[in-house]
């Protein structure tokens, strides 16, 4: 992810993490930075007000909570593969 904003800037302890937290955080990630891709797009520019950088980091806050929202209520079935998958033992 190459977001400069403070939603970058979590504080996630890595103690007492369980796999379901750690997945729907990867998803979630992955969802957000698709949505502030697109809203990069020429779509959504505006000459006549341009944006500042308070209001992109704003959007990109909102976008991550969006996000995470959207994993945790419709991506169940993805969550839960993803911990199966990380709670098996690796080689």
């Amino acid at each position: 992810m190459t977001g400069l904003g403070p939603v970058y800037l979590t504080n996630v302890s890595s103690k007492n993490l369980k796999n379901e937290d750690v997945a729907i955080e990867f998803v979630s990630g992955i969802f957000s930075d698709i949505l502030n891709k697109m809203q990069e797009s020429e779509l959504f520019k505006n000459e006549l007000f341009p944006e500042s950088s308070a209001q992109s980091w704003y959007k990109e806050m909102i976008n991550s909570e969006y996000s995470r929202t959207i994993v945790k209520q419709s991506f169940q079935p993805l969550i839960k593969e993803l911990t199966e998958k990380f709670n098996k033992p690796s080689r």
